[in-house]
């Protein structure tokens, strides 16, 4: 299949041909000489255009090569990136949760003997309470018994004592008692004298008056 730069090229080949041909007869005039150069100058200018678009297309053509080649490779390297980042990342993920796992069991085993020792402290607790709630009562019981005792000791002394009082409020009552009487039974006695003597005086002394009146 022939292109249009074939035919173009075979354009420009039939036309130097041509011009060739033309330069060698004799009646060739100025104005054909004209017009060739100006075919010349569309020829050059052409091929030059040519040049360029070629140029240029291969330039657009190495430019979108490499921007692909970049592509690819940014591609490539994003891709590359992305893998040792996912790596990463499980690694990552794989590290915390085994950190995860480690603080969890250690977090448990806390929790587990704080609940051991909790549990013991309590029982020890218990065990403490109720022993001094033993001692407390054997305390108060021991306290009650003397306090029981002491009021019983108490109750006989001051028993004892107002019997002893009881005893010698009687023994001086009757002292007393005895003594009064006593000194009741001496006053009569005296009086009793006093007055026979009181009488007797009397009658001496009527018997005396009767005895001057009659001698």
């Amino acid at each position: 299949m022939i292109s249009v730069g074939d035919v173009e090229h075979l354009i420009s080949a039939a036309r130097i041909l041509g011009g060739n041909l033309l330069r060698q007869v004799p009646f060739f005039t100025g104005e054909e000489k004209k017009r060739k150069k100006k075919e010349e100058e569309e020829k050059n200018k052409n091929k030059n255009k040519n040049k360029n678009k070629k140029n240029k297309n291969k330039k657009m053509k190495n430019k979108k090569k490499n921007k692909n080649k970049k592509n690819k490779n940014r591609n490539k390297n994003k891709k590359k990136k992305n893998k040792k980042n996912k790596k990463k990342n499980k690694n990552k993920k794989k590290k915390k949760k085994s950190k995860n796992k480690k603080m969890k069991n250690k977090k448990n085993k806390n929790n587990k003997n704080k609940d051991k020792k909790n549990k013991k402290k309590k029982k020890k607790k218990n065990r403490n309470k109720k022993k001094n709630k033993k001692k407390n009562n054997n305390n108060n019981n021991k306290k009650n018994k003397n306090n029981k005792n002491k009021d019983k000791k108490e109750k006989k002394k001051k028993k004892k004592n107002n019997n002893n009082n009881n005893n010698n409020n009687n023994k001086n009552k009757n002292k007393k008692n005895k003594n009064n009487k006593k000194k009741k039974n001496k006053n009569n006695n005296n009086n009793n004298n006093n007055n026979k003597n009181k009488k007797k005086k009397k009658k001496k002394k009527k018997k005396k008056k009767k005895k001057k009146k009659t001698g």
